[in-house]
């Protein structure tokens, strides 16, 4: 079955199929001119083969208040020129990055924004799906949400399947308004792309994307939940997450490589502080500290245990302190 989404007739199939669907949407659906702005962050290098079909989700939108910012990160292929005839579709600014990682390109996208009601991001690669701005910004104005957070899957080719780590936690869901507190396990979904934020939120907190290291989603998350974030949880699927195949490869498919344990390990123990600070200062209470390293432990460690069966050296050592960051034996 894996093998027959990743070949290559299934994958230009879906790329055919995602480009009607959201220029169908584009032609035809109605243009929401719902108040709240919405800016949407868009980090860009070396995405040429994926690029219009993100910049197709956004103008499939149909948002009207809508700003789009392009972070063009020193791209060397040609993703800028097959993003820029989008201007014609909606508010689109690019702007040069540093390229000094992706969380230094989503900091520079940030720091262009003006006046906004909400923030949301999406990698280059991905797709948002069509009517995704509309529902997360009534949902933020109906309950006065910090962020609202909504499902997401990835896909493959002709396959789609929502995320397995996170698919419980929207099953059956009631879209109210929760807290870290009241909704532990709500730290399983730290993505960073499908999530609106409110803008006002934002700068309150002093908010940015840690610099140079992969997993930097974990991080912010977690200082954004204990920061007593008020939050909805929405089940609607509203974000597709490419697996990129052949040798095209994200960060997330490269576990056995020495570097991105590394990563894995340093946004946990950044997370872990978080964590612990905000316990000691008594914005969260002990069961939602557990259900974080829970977290680690039932998702995030067993990525990596495949893949250093018999670690030593360099690996071992961060093998242990990953065992020990989620209290496992």
């Amino acid at each position: 079955m894996k093998r027959l989404a990743e070949s290559r007739p299934s994958v230009v199939v879906m790329e055919w199929l995602l480009a009607l669907w959201l220029n169908l949407v584009s032609a035809f659906k109605p243009l929401d001119k719902f108040p709240a702005k919405v800016t949407v962050v868009i980090p860009a290098f070396n995405v040429e083969k994926f690029i219009a079909q993100a910049m197709r989700s956004v103008a499939a939108q149909r948002y009207k208040n809508l700003s789009v910012i392009l972070v063009d990160d020193h791209c060397t292929d040609k993703s800028i020129e097959r993003a820029k005839p989008f201007e014609k579709r909606f508010d689109l600014t690019i702007v040069r990055g540093s390229h000094d990682g992706l969380g230094a390109a989503r900091n520079t996208g940030v720091s262009q924004i003006g006046e906004t009601d909400y923030l949301i991001f999406l990698d280059s690669d991905d797709v948002m799906v069509p009517g995704t701005i509309s529902k997360l910004a009534r949902l933020a104005q109906k309950f006065g949400a910090d962020f609202v957070n909504g499902q997401s899957a990835k896909f493959v080719g002709l396959g789609v399947f929502p995320r397995r780590d996170t698919r419980f936690l929207y099953k059956a869901r009631r879209e109210e308004l929760l807290t870290l507190e009241t909704e532990p396990k709500m730290i399983y979904d730290s993505t960073p792309w499908n999530k609106l934020i409110s803008w006002d939120f934002w700068k309150a907190n002093k908010l940015s994307w840690p610099l140079h290291v992969y997993f930097e989603d974990l991080i912010l998350s977690s200082k954004m939940m204990t920061l007593g974030a008020k939050v909805v949880l929405t089940p609607k699927i509203i974000y597709l997450w490419r697996v990129r195949v052949n040798a095209e490869r994200s960060i997330t498919q490269t576990h056995a490589e020495i570097r991105t344990l590394r990563d894995r390990v340093s946004a946990a123990r950044i997370a872990t502080s978080n964590m612990q600070e905000a316990l000691a200062a008594g914005r969260i209470t002990q069961p939602t500290f557990d259900a974080f390293r829970e977290k680690l432990r039932t998702h995030d460690l067993p990525i990596y245990l495949p893949h250093y069966p018999n670690p030593s050296g360099e690996a071992k050592e961060l093998m242990d302190e990953f065992l020990a960051l989620a209290g496992a034996n």
